[in-house]
């Protein structure tokens, strides 16, 4: 999926809350903070020269480590973060 088509879904469910997972499928909690959003491109070459090309969308987020008060950001107040880091 293209980041633009990401941040399109996230546009039509404006009311649902993002729940985010990390690498090893354990749940953040709520509370975090987006700090980036990134569209990666990666050209690579590896030990036997086999080459390789993707994209990636990277969502960076900043995770406090009190639990108890944090609420998950909800798809519109993602949506308001793309649209001001492109203006």
């Amino acid at each position: 999926m293209r980041t633009q088509d990401f941040i399109s879904r996230l546009r039509e469910a404006r009311s649902k809350q993002l729940v985010f997972t990390n690498s090893d499928g354990a749940t953040i909690h709520g509370g975090y903070h987006l700090t980036e959003l990134k569209a990666a491109s990666f050209d690579t070459v590896d030990c036997g020269a086999q080459k390789t090309q993707w994209n990636e969308t990277i969502v960076q987020l900043w995770v406090p480590e009190d639990e108890e008060n944090g609420e998950f950001m909800t798809a519109a107040n993602f949506s308001r973060f793309t649209t001001k880091s492109r203006g």
